[in-house]
């Protein structure tokens, strides 16, 4: 029975041992060049990068976790390299672990703000803040925040998470798997957009040359100038406030909602395939209407038609614009306001 008990004892005190809680602090800074290069590889940490007023770049890591067998190397390989800095979170374990759990794991960054920004992730989180250097981001799967960034390029890529931009000034360049992009306050200029399955919301500002598509998910920008170019496959499409010289919108089953100030020479095409489209004209123009079986709604006398076929219909407004509206509509209604 004596036995039995210390067989029970070392076995109970086995399993305490095998579970283990383990930190890994870093608080250091490290040299980089002016306009160098910041080269960051995480998995599943919370990022938080800032401008300040530093010639170094300040890094500090707090990780904590807690598991079963954890016998894990951990730490963060740093080299300058010709002035750039690279970051590079290494973990190698020794033996199978059953289990962890994440705690805490924070990465907080202060940079001169001319730096420039390569990130890689894998379930991270990023918040971004008073950067004027080039930013590169490639997540898996986690959300991206940024915010008062004076940058001339974004290039941004996430497999599954949400793009949040706020008081940027900026070229983006954006593919996004499956979220959305909510843009607010933002001066965008020759910007494409890419959602595979998500919607795209752009408000406040001055955008202008931007080309936005979406095959499932609503695209809304409100307040632009330049020229557009706006796709979604399965969804609807609102543009408020647009002044344009040259303008495309499609969509293949969603509604068209536009906003237009026309200008001279402008050349706009709005099409849907199965959906409606309402159109307030600001300018003067003429529209050509080709449509499969749709009604044509002209709510004011500023519209009169030129041509009024089934198929085929041409409105002209009071002037003798230049400018033409082209409107291809498959199985839905058409109304046009002044």
């Amino acid at each position: 029975m004596r036995h039995f008990s210390s067989v029970l004892v070392i076995i109970l005190c086995s399993n305490l041992i095998s579970y283990a809680q383990s930190s890994y602090i870093l608080d250091s800074s490290y040299p980089i060049k002016t306009n160098g290069t910041l080269y960051l590889q995480t998995n599943d940490a919370i990022v938080n990068i800032q401008s300040g007023n530093t010639d170094v770049v300040q890094l500090k890591v707090e990780r904590k976790i807690e598991g079963k067998k954890d016998n894990v190397d951990f730490k963060f390989e740093i080299e300058n390299n010709n002035g750039d800095l690279y970051i590079k979170e290494h973990k190698k374990s020794d033996y199978y672990i059953s289990w962890t759990k994440i705690i805490t794991y924070k990465v907080d960054i202060i940079i001169p703000i001319d730096i420039n920004l390569k990130l890689k992730g894998d379930d991270d989180d990023y918040q971004i803040t008073g950067v004027n250097g080039d930013i590169q981001l490639n997540g898996e799967d986690g959300n991206v925040k940024i915010s008062n960034c004076n940058s001339k390029n974004m290039l941004i890529h996430l497999e599954d998470g949400d793009l949040f931009i706020n008081e940027c000034n900026t070229s983006l360049n954006i593919r996004l798997d499956d979220g959305n992009l909510i843009g607010t306050a933002c001066n965008l200029i020759n910007s494409d957009i890419i959602t595979e399955d998500g919607d795209i919301s752009i408000s406040g500002g001055t955008n202008s040359n931007i080309r936005v598509r979406t095959s499932d998910g609503d695209i809304v920008i409100d307040e632009g100038e330049g020229d557009f170019y706006v796709v979604s496959e399965d969804g609807d499409i609102h543009l408020n406030h647009i002044i344009s010289n040259k303008l495309l919108v499609k969509t293949e089953d969603g509604d068209v909602y536009l906003s237009l100030d026309s200008q001279d020479f402008g050349n706009y095409e709005i099409s849907s395939e199965d959906g409606d489209i309402n159109l307030q004209l600001k300018g003067e123009a003429k529209i050509v209407i080709d449509s499969e079986d749709a009604d044509i709604n002209a709510k004011s006398n500023k519209f009169s038609y030129v041509t009024n076929e089934k198929h085929h219909k041409i409105l002209r407004t009071s002037s003798n614009s230049t400018a033409q509206v082209r409107i291809l509509i498959g199985d839905g209604d058409v109304s046009l306001n002044p």
